[in-house]
Protein backbone atom coordinates (compact mmCIF):
# COMPACT_ATOMS: atom_id res chain seq x y z
CA UNK A 1 0.00 0.00 0.00
CA UNK A 2 1.42 3.80 -1.02
CA UNK A 3 1.94 6.34 1.42
CA UNK A 4 0.10 8.65 -0.34
CA UNK A 5 -3.55 6.43 -0.17
CA UNK A 6 -2.58 5.88 3.27
CA UNK A 7 -2.61 10.00 3.94
CA UNK A 8 -5.30 10.43 2.03
CA UNK A 9 -7.43 8.02 4.50
CA UNK A 10 -6.24 9.30 7.48
CA UNK A 11 -6.74 12.89 6.20
CA UNK A 12 -10.42 11.78 5.46
CA UNK A 13 -10.75 10.73 9.14
CA UNK A 14 -9.69 14.44 10.46
CA UNK A 15 -11.91 15.79 8.14
CA UNK A 16 -15.07 14.50 9.33
CA UNK A 17 -13.65 15.37 13.13
CA UNK A 18 -13.58 18.68 12.02
CA UNK A 19 -16.90 18.89 10.84
CA UNK A 20 -18.56 17.59 13.20
CA UNK A 21 -16.85 20.36 15.83
CA UNK A 22 -18.01 22.83 13.08
CA UNK A 23 -18.39 26.60 14.66
CA UNK A 24 -22.10 25.82 13.14
CA UNK A 25 -22.67 23.38 15.41
CA UNK A 26 -20.63 24.76 18.82
CA UNK A 27 -21.95 27.98 18.13
CA UNK A 28 -19.48 30.36 17.78
CA UNK A 29 -16.46 30.73 16.31
CA UNK A 30 -12.83 30.70 17.74
CA UNK A 31 -10.76 33.14 15.55
CA UNK A 32 -7.37 31.67 14.52
CA UNK A 33 -3.56 32.62 14.22
CA UNK A 34 -2.37 31.22 11.54
CA UNK A 35 -1.59 32.85 8.49
CA UNK A 36 -3.23 33.26 5.12
CA UNK A 37 -1.29 30.80 3.16
CA UNK A 38 -1.78 28.23 5.92
CA UNK A 39 -5.61 28.69 5.56
CA UNK A 40 -5.15 28.05 1.95
CA UNK A 41 -2.63 24.54 2.63
CA UNK A 42 -5.44 23.21 4.57
CA UNK A 43 -8.70 23.97 2.11
CA UNK A 44 -6.49 22.59 -0.34
CA UNK A 45 -6.09 19.27 1.64
CA UNK A 46 -9.50 19.49 2.93
CA UNK A 47 -10.75 19.03 -0.51
CA UNK A 48 -8.09 16.34 -1.13
CA UNK A 49 -9.38 14.77 1.45
CA UNK A 50 -13.17 15.26 0.70
CA UNK A 51 -12.33 13.11 -2.79
CA UNK A 52 -14.61 9.87 -2.18
CA UNK A 53 -12.79 6.76 -2.52
CA UNK A 54 -13.29 4.11 -5.40
CA UNK A 55 -13.40 0.68 -5.91
CA UNK A 56 -10.19 0.34 -7.39
CA UNK A 57 -8.79 1.98 -4.54
CA UNK A 58 -9.79 -0.66 -2.37
CA UNK A 59 -9.13 -3.57 -4.66
CA UNK A 60 -5.32 -2.27 -4.85
CA UNK A 61 -5.63 -1.77 -1.05
CA UNK A 62 -6.61 -5.46 -0.35
CA UNK A 63 -4.37 -6.85 -3.76
CA UNK A 64 -1.16 -5.28 -1.97
CA UNK A 65 -2.55 -6.86 1.42
CA UNK A 66 -3.25 -10.00 -0.16
CA UNK A 67 0.48 -9.94 -1.29
CA UNK A 68 1.96 -9.01 1.99
CA UNK A 69 0.30 -12.34 3.21
CA UNK A 70 1.33 -14.60 0.68
CA UNK A 71 4.96 -13.32 0.88
CA UNK A 72 5.08 -13.95 4.90
CA UNK A 73 3.29 -17.40 4.31
CA UNK A 74 6.50 -18.15 2.08
CA UNK A 75 8.85 -16.93 4.44
CA UNK A 76 7.28 -19.20 7.11
CA UNK A 77 6.55 -22.31 5.27
CA UNK A 78 9.86 -22.38 3.50
CA UNK A 79 11.53 -24.88 6.03
CA UNK A 80 8.05 -27.34 5.47
CA UNK A 81 8.40 -30.67 3.40
CA UNK A 82 6.50 -30.53 0.39
CA UNK A 83 3.97 -32.99 -1.24
CA UNK A 84 6.79 -34.80 -3.18
CA UNK A 85 9.42 -34.58 -0.49
CA UNK A 86 6.82 -36.67 1.53
CA UNK A 87 6.59 -38.82 -1.81
CA UNK A 88 9.95 -39.75 -1.82
CA UNK A 89 10.52 -40.42 1.65
CA UNK A 90 7.65 -42.79 1.13
CA UNK A 91 9.57 -44.22 -1.61
CA UNK A 92 13.01 -44.67 -0.21
CA UNK A 93 10.96 -46.15 2.76
CA UNK A 94 9.07 -48.88 0.70
CA UNK A 95 12.70 -49.79 -1.45
CA UNK A 96 13.83 -50.97 2.27
CA UNK A 97 11.50 -52.60 3.50
CA UNK A 98 11.60 -54.83 0.34
CA UNK A 99 14.94 -55.31 0.63
CA UNK A 100 14.86 -55.97 4.03
CA UNK A 101 12.70 -58.64 3.46
CA UNK A 102 14.61 -60.04 0.71
CA UNK A 103 17.66 -60.23 3.08
CA UNK A 104 15.22 -61.97 5.59
CA UNK A 105 14.54 -64.84 3.00
CA UNK A 106 17.69 -65.22 2.15
CA UNK A 107 18.96 -65.39 5.44
CA UNK A 108 16.37 -68.22 6.27
CA UNK A 109 17.78 -70.16 3.36
CA UNK A 110 21.27 -69.94 4.83
CA UNK A 111 20.18 -71.22 8.20
CA UNK A 112 18.32 -74.12 6.81
CA UNK A 113 21.81 -74.76 4.67
CA UNK A 114 23.60 -74.58 7.97
CA UNK A 115 21.63 -76.14 9.71
CA UNK A 116 21.38 -79.44 6.60
CA UNK A 117 25.29 -79.32 6.59
CA UNK A 118 25.79 -79.24 10.94
CA UNK A 119 22.97 -82.86 9.87
CA UNK A 120 25.66 -84.06 7.84
CA UNK A 121 29.03 -82.98 9.76
CA UNK A 122 27.14 -85.12 12.66
CA UNK A 123 26.29 -87.74 10.82
CA UNK A 124 29.87 -88.27 9.37
CA UNK A 125 31.43 -88.00 12.48
CA UNK A 126 29.20 -90.52 14.40
CA UNK A 127 30.81 -92.83 11.20
CA UNK A 128 33.78 -91.93 12.29
CA UNK A 129 33.24 -93.06 15.68
CA UNK A 130 31.46 -96.43 15.39
CA UNK A 131 33.88 -98.44 16.34
CA UNK A 132 35.48 -96.19 19.30
CA UNK A 133 34.87 -96.80 23.06
CA UNK A 134 35.60 -94.68 25.82
CA UNK A 135 37.79 -96.00 28.75
CA UNK A 136 36.86 -94.06 31.97
CA UNK A 137 38.87 -94.70 35.55
CA UNK A 138 41.89 -96.36 33.90
CA UNK A 139 45.09 -95.71 35.04
CA UNK A 140 48.22 -96.03 33.38
CA UNK A 141 52.04 -94.78 33.78
CA UNK A 142 53.92 -92.64 31.01
CA UNK A 143 56.14 -95.56 30.51
CA UNK A 144 52.99 -97.41 30.07
CA UNK A 145 52.55 -98.91 25.94
CA UNK A 146 48.55 -98.09 25.71
CA UNK A 147 47.74 -100.46 23.39
CA UNK A 148 49.77 -103.04 25.15
CA UNK A 149 48.19 -101.62 28.36
CA UNK A 150 44.14 -102.30 27.22
CA UNK A 151 44.64 -105.54 25.72
CA UNK A 152 45.72 -106.50 28.91
CA UNK A 153 42.80 -105.37 30.45
CA UNK A 154 40.37 -106.45 28.04
CA UNK A 155 41.94 -109.98 28.94
CA UNK A 156 42.49 -109.94 32.65
CA UNK A 157 39.65 -107.63 33.38
CA UNK A 158 36.82 -108.03 30.96
CA UNK A 159 37.68 -112.05 30.40
CA UNK A 160 38.03 -111.43 26.76
CA UNK A 161 39.90 -114.27 25.90
CA UNK A 162 40.01 -113.74 22.07
CA UNK A 163 42.75 -111.15 20.63
CA UNK A 164 40.72 -107.89 19.56
CA UNK A 165 42.05 -106.11 16.68
CA UNK A 166 43.06 -102.32 18.12
CA UNK A 167 43.83 -99.66 15.76
CA UNK A 168 45.06 -96.97 17.98
CA UNK A 169 44.50 -95.55 21.61
CA UNK A 170 45.07 -92.33 22.50
CA UNK A 171 44.65 -90.20 26.17
CA UNK A 172 41.89 -87.44 26.01
CA UNK A 173 40.98 -84.03 28.25
CA UNK A 174 44.60 -82.20 30.44
CA UNK A 175 45.15 -82.83 33.40
CA UNK A 176 47.62 -86.03 35.07
CA UNK A 177 48.01 -88.18 32.58
CA UNK A 178 47.44 -91.04 35.07
CA UNK A 179 43.49 -90.45 35.07
CA UNK A 180 42.74 -89.20 31.52
CA UNK A 181 39.58 -90.80 29.76
CA UNK A 182 41.58 -93.48 27.15
CA UNK A 183 39.60 -93.81 23.60
CA UNK A 184 40.39 -97.03 22.10
CA UNK A 185 39.39 -97.71 18.49
CA UNK A 186 38.92 -100.96 16.81
CA UNK A 187 39.07 -102.21 13.09
CA UNK A 188 35.73 -104.51 13.49
CA UNK A 189 32.80 -103.14 14.76
CA UNK A 190 32.34 -106.69 16.18
CA UNK A 191 35.15 -106.49 18.97
CA UNK A 192 33.76 -103.15 19.82
CA UNK A 193 30.38 -104.66 20.18
CA UNK A 194 31.55 -107.64 22.14
CA UNK A 195 33.78 -105.13 25.01
CA UNK A 196 30.64 -103.00 25.59
CA UNK A 197 28.54 -106.57 26.47
CA UNK A 198 31.48 -107.66 29.24
CA UNK A 199 31.27 -103.97 30.18
CA UNK A 200 28.23 -104.61 32.63
CA UNK A 201 30.16 -106.26 34.50
CA UNK A 202 32.51 -103.64 35.51
CA UNK A 203 29.22 -101.93 37.91
CA UNK A 204 30.28 -100.94 41.10
CA UNK A 205 34.17 -100.76 39.93
CA UNK A 206 35.70 -97.49 39.51
CA UNK A 207 36.25 -98.32 35.50
CA UNK A 208 33.51 -97.57 32.97
CA UNK A 209 33.38 -98.06 29.70
CA UNK A 210 31.05 -95.70 27.12
CA UNK A 211 30.53 -95.84 23.25
CA UNK A 212 32.14 -92.98 21.59
CA UNK A 213 29.14 -90.52 20.77
CA UNK A 214 30.01 -86.71 19.23
CA UNK A 215 28.82 -83.99 21.00
CA UNK A 216 25.29 -83.59 20.01
CA UNK A 217 24.39 -87.23 20.81
CA UNK A 218 26.15 -86.97 23.84
CA UNK A 219 24.07 -83.55 24.62
CA UNK A 220 20.75 -85.52 23.88
CA UNK A 221 21.30 -88.30 25.87
CA UNK A 222 22.13 -86.57 28.92
CA UNK A 223 18.68 -84.66 28.22
CA UNK A 224 16.88 -87.73 28.03
CA UNK A 225 18.49 -89.32 31.21
CA UNK A 226 17.57 -86.30 33.25
CA UNK A 227 14.00 -86.27 32.06
CA UNK A 228 13.78 -90.13 33.14
CA UNK A 229 15.10 -89.11 36.39
CA UNK A 230 12.95 -86.70 36.85
CA UNK A 231 9.76 -89.08 36.03
CA UNK A 232 11.27 -91.61 38.31
CA UNK A 233 9.72 -89.28 40.84
CA UNK A 234 6.52 -89.05 39.18
CA UNK A 235 5.72 -92.85 39.42
CA UNK A 236 4.01 -94.21 42.22
CA UNK A 237 5.26 -96.83 44.22
CA UNK A 238 3.00 -99.78 44.11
Amino acid sequence: MSQKKIDNIFSRQSSLGSLSSSPRETGYHKRTRSSPEASVSVKRSQTTANQPVTKSDLQNMKDELMAFFCKMLDTKLDGVATKEDIKSVQNDVSYVSNENKQLKEELQMVKQIVHSQAEQISFFDNISRRNNVIIKGFNVSSDDNLTDAVSKFFKEVLGIEKDLEIDWVKQLGGGPSSSRPLKVSFSRFCDKMLVLKKASSLRGTSWRIDQDFSFEIRKKRAKLFRLRWQNSFLVSPT
